[in-house]
């Protein structure tokens, strides 16, 4: 590496852009990196190590068969093009390139350290490869002598665990290979006399670069925005004073700790220009007073600013770790150069501090001292090599800690998962469930918790999370009961919604921020602010973007919608809706149930009927239905157990069933029919499942729930499954709404219980006049404007059946005028084409507003002004 110096006129290179070169230079998959991973790929002997905690990933997720990760055909496509043996396992070649990740993230660092001037880095390219080479191989450094103080910085960065892939390829022909890697990345940077750095994610591209999408969404690998990260730190008054300590537990690549850093730079500027003026002038003449021994204290007092302590990352991926801490000194390094051009700085000036992030489990780490370990001041994280808190709690905690779903776990990380949930009395699963996997819990709440543990009194929390916790009932629930009284004093100071934009590409959640403080008791409602952004700003969020996101925002309020329930969902709407709220809330006299689900094997139970062969039916089964590819079958079955199948697509508009289900429960016991029981009185029913036996006995869902019970087993099927009357309604849809549907024939059979899938709720109910009453209370422009308010739309949880745990509908009676008129109301609107109205809708809102016992009058403004929406 040729020497450069940071002094000096002309054009200047700035880092990101640099690092956008390397990008390019690595998406074009040029033969110098095919040959490097060539020869690392042919020489790996193991799998990538595992955490010092003894956990191997943060939560290690249990595999799909659906999912693009374990997709044979992508390993050997990704494998293709970077032009290796398409049969290498996913493993290899993933360890390959994040040896090659470590390796360019080490060299653009020392790269741009060089730049500037730092002292102690050889020029040759040879001296980076042999060390490269050392660290592949686990070489020791008494044999580098010449490189000291850089082989000190290449463990500072963590290359020892980056690289730690135990090659056992020839060093000769790896070092030739890495010595022309080496040159090739020096060639493409081709700095400028004089340097410039920006705030940014900065190796996010050559990550993205070296990893297609789908591999990084399969590992977690979630880049949170910078702009985002800053903002949450500007929310938090970060920071309010020099010895502030700020903790991010998951920090990934460090995008929290990068903007921490820029700021507490900027602030030990503005509070150095109070007492001593700093010149930035590029000349010979030293900054402060003249005296270049006190630029020297400068400098010390500068690294330490953001390399000392007051800023803190645990993370478990080793690359990740490395591209944190590169990043960190890359900062520190420049703001020195910045005000102190002329000052020395060197190596060892920057490993002389404990690295600022840390290669550790956050979870396990808490968990090892146990559940009241961090609430006093007297407690500290265990590490090799610094004391992690230093004796002191956190005055501030940030990040975007992994949000994955209880039942997404692998056996191991259940049981791990189960012992950090108790020791945080926020375990509420039953042994069934925590075993098997059935509780939608999402484990991302213990992280904030722990957080919690190790937070100062008094301080801050700004968390980016999923805004499916506060309205789901199930995944969020732990989550939620984190701000209940019962918890501790953690109270919410605001949570903002970015429903304006996709803030992480490739996923479907929607993203929001939350902003709470420790030590002042939970109080209800909080605000919640909803940051729509304007026409022509939605999509993917950039930094450009961000003024125009906030510019259009409306603040509503929320809490659980059981006031005696913490953990309940959170209803969220304008304060003017919150007196109707209070006064029809409360549980419902009628129960809503999921559809029936044949555990992923609906290309098997859903039949399409063909015709009759003597006193049976003849189907044929609909493989595209299903989630396991299955042979096209006719057969003849006895039509006793085919019912009429409601799917999601028939709702809207609705229509009468085309499908019919197999249905082999028993509803009245909820249980499958015994296998004697089908050989005898259904044998050709039998006959037909023994054909798929194989294939319905290694489904997830049996295996998870009924792994004695017969094979065929479905789920979700009992007495109220067989209802002649229901009201049904689309779960995960933009709107609710509910239709009334009776029995059904299909293809001759007598008229029978349609049967809806699970994808749809419903309630059983006696008549048609009732599933008329009960369908035009959950039609209400009153009750829709609740129901937006309380569910997310479009999401899994909108529409469950716990909808009705929140809504005092009461039970039909034939008696009641006014239920008898809602029940004809709708009948006859059921049928209309127009329904925006405003003397319709008036008069709707009132008949709702009258069977909840409400002021109608204030009902109908609410509903004429503001529509149905909440907000």
């Amino acid at each position: 590496m040729a020497r450069r110096h940071a002094s000096g006129a002309g054009a200047t290179v700035n880092l990101g852009a640099a690092v956008g070169k390397v990008a390019r230079w690595l998406k074009a998959r040029p033969p110098v990196v095919q040959q490097l991973l060539t020869c690392l790929t042919c020489s790996l002997s193991r799998p990538a190590p595992t955490s010092p905690s003894g956990s191997a990933t943060k939560l290690r997720v249990a595999s799909k068969s659906g999912d693009a990760s374990q997709s044979p055909k992508a390993g050997r496509l990704w494998a293709a093009q970077w032009g290796l043996d398409p049969h290498l396992t996913d493993s290899v070649v993933e360890q390959a390139l994040e040896a090659v990740f470590a390796c360019v993230t080490t060299l653009i660092t020392v790269r741009f350290l060089q730049l500037l001037d730092v002292e102690g880095i050889p020029e040759e390219p040879s001296v980076h490869a042999q060390l490269l080479v050392a660290f592949a191989v686990q070489d020791v450094p008494e044999r580098y002598p010449q490189a000291k103080e850089l082989w000190g910085f290449y463990q500072w960065l963590g290359l020892t665990d980056a690289l730690s892939v135990n090659v056992n390829a020839d060093p000769s022909q790896l070092t030739a290979h890495l010595t022309a890697f080496v040159q090739e990345v020096d060639r493409i940077l081709e700095p400028k006399p004089a340097w410039n750095v920006t705030p940014q994610d900065i190796f996010r591209p050559i990550r993205e670069a070296l990893f297609p999408k789908w591999i990084r969404l399969a590992k977690g690998e979630f880049y949170t925005p910078f702009v985002l990260a800053d903002y949450i730190l500007e929310k938090l008054g970060y920071p309010d004073q020099m010895n502030s300590r700020l903790l991010d537990p998951s920090c990934g690549s460090g995008v929290f700790l990068v903007a921490a850093a820029w700021r507490r730079a900027e602030h030990f500027r503005r509070q150095l220009a109070e007492g001593i003026a700093i010149h930035r002038e590029y000349s010979s003449t030293p900054a402060v007073h003249g005296n270049a021994s006190a630029q020297a204290v400068l400098r010390d007092k500068l690294l330490h600013t953001i390399l000392g302590g007051g800023i803190l990352g645990l993370e478990i991926q080793p690359a990740a770790v490395l591209a944190a801490r590169a990043s960190l000194a890359v900062i520190a390094t420049a703001f020195c150069r910045r005000w102190m051009p002329h000052v020395p700085i060197s190596l060892s000036d920057l490993t002389r501090h404990g690295p600022p992030v840390l290669r550790r489990d956050f979870l396990s780490l808490w968990s090892s001292l146990g559940s009241g370990a961090c609430e006093t001041s007297e407690t500290s994280f265990p590490t090799t090599s610094t004391d992690v808190l230093d004796r002191k709690p956190f005055d501030i905690i940030v990040g975007n800690p992994p949000w994955v779903i209880w039942d997404r776990l692998d056996e191991n990380a259940r049981r791990d998962m189960s012992t950090v949930f108790r020791e945080l009395g926020l375990f509420d699963l039953s042994p069934q469930m925590a075993r098997h996997g059935g509780g939608k819990r999402d484990c991302g709440a213990a992280f904030i918790s722990a957080a919690c543990r190790v937070l100062e009194q008094h301080g801050r929390l700004g968390m980016v999370l999923p805004v499916s916790l506060f309205h789901s009932q199930a995944s969020g629930r732990s989550f939620r009961l984190l701000f209940s009284k019962s918890q501790g004093c953690l109270r919410i100071r605001e949570v903002v919604d970015l429903r304006a934009v996709s803030v992480f590409p490739g996923t479907i959640q929607r993203t929001g921020i939350l902003f709470a403080e420790k030590g002042i008791a939970p109080r209800f409602p909080v605000p919640f602010t909803v940051c729509r952004g304007r026409k022509g700003h939605r999509g993917q969020l950039r930094d450009g973007m961000w003024p125009s996101i906030q510019a259009e925002r409306t603040v509503l309020f929320a809490q659980p919608a059981d006031r005696t329930d913490a953990g309940a969902p959170w209803i969220i709407m304008r304060p003017s809706l919150w007196e109707i709220w209070e006064q029809i809330c409360g549980r419902s006299e009628y129960q809503a149930y999921l559809g029936a689900n044949t555990g992923g094997a609906n290309g098997i139970f859903w039949l399409e009927v063909l015709g009759w062969e003597g006193n049976r039916l003849v189907v044929q089964n609909r493989p595209e239905f299903g989630r396991t590819p299955v042979p096209r079958v006719t057969a003849t079955l006895e039509p006793d157990l085919v019912f009429p199948l409601v799917r999601w697509k028939d709702l809207a508009p609705i229509k009468a069933p085309v499908l019919g289900v197999l249905l082999v429960q028993n509803p009245a016991t909820r249980s499958p029919w015994p296998e004697d029981y089908l050989r005898e009185f259904f044998p050709a029913t039998f006959g037909y499942l023994a054909r798929f036996q194989d294939v319905l006995d290694r489904r997830a869902a049996r295996k998870k729930l009924q792994s004695r019970g017969p094979w065929y087993a479905q789920y979700n099927v009992g007495p109220y499954t067989m209802a002649s009357w229901k009201v049904v309604w689309r779960r995960m849809d933009a709107t609710l709404k509910a239709v009334v549907l009776g029995e059904e024939s299909l293809a001759g059979l007598p008229a029978k219980p349609v049967i809806p899938q699970e994808t749809c709720c419903f309630v059983p109910v006696e008549s048609s006049e009732e599933g008329h009453y009960l369908a035009g209370v959950l039609n209400s422009p009153l009750v829709e404007a609740i129901i937006q308010a309380f569910g997310m739309s479009g999401s899994r949880s909108f529409g469950s059946p716990s909808l009705l745990h929140y809504l005092r509908i009461p039970r039909f009676r034939p008696t009641d005028p006014v239920h008898m008129q809602l029940a004809e109301f709708y009948r006859q609107a059921a049928c209309r084409e127009d329904t925006a109205d405003s003397d319709f809708l008036a008069e709707w809102t009132e008949l709702a507003a009258a069977v909840f016992g409400t002021d109608s009058e204030r009902a109908k403004r609410e509903i004429l002004q503001h529509g149905t929406s909440p907000h």
